[in-house]
């Protein structure tokens, strides 16, 4: 049985939701939901991104902070990676969030 930490700063996981959502111009309300469309899903997808490779956080922890399932998480992120390195639109918002990040 995999055992997820709890010892995460849920201060960090709020700044980074709260930053990337405002980017999108997306309400905080749909941070949770499993809706797929628009600015949506790439909001909520690029978070679990920088939480993941900036921050060290686990699929299994976001899955869990997000009520998400822990395969959604991972293509999720995978999808987000794909599109970070591969597509200008995406890779400048990448650029532009990071730099918004004081953490």
């Amino acid at each position: 049985m995999v055992t997820i930490r709890d010892d995460y700063d849920s201060s960090l996981v709020d700044y980074i939701t709260k930053l990337i959502f405002n980017y999108y111009d997306v309400s905080l309300l749909y941070m949770k939901t499993k809706n797929k469309k628009g600015k949506i899903p790439t909001a909520r997808h690029m978070c679990w991104y920088i939480l993941h490779y900036h921050f060290d956080f686990s699929f299994a922890l976001i899955a869990k902070i997000y009520n998400m399932k822990s395969r959604g998480v991972r293509q999720g992120i995978a999808d987000m990676k794909f599109f970070t390195e591969n597509l200008e639109p995406y890779m400048s918002d990448y650029e532009n969030i990071v730099q918004k990040i004081e953490w």
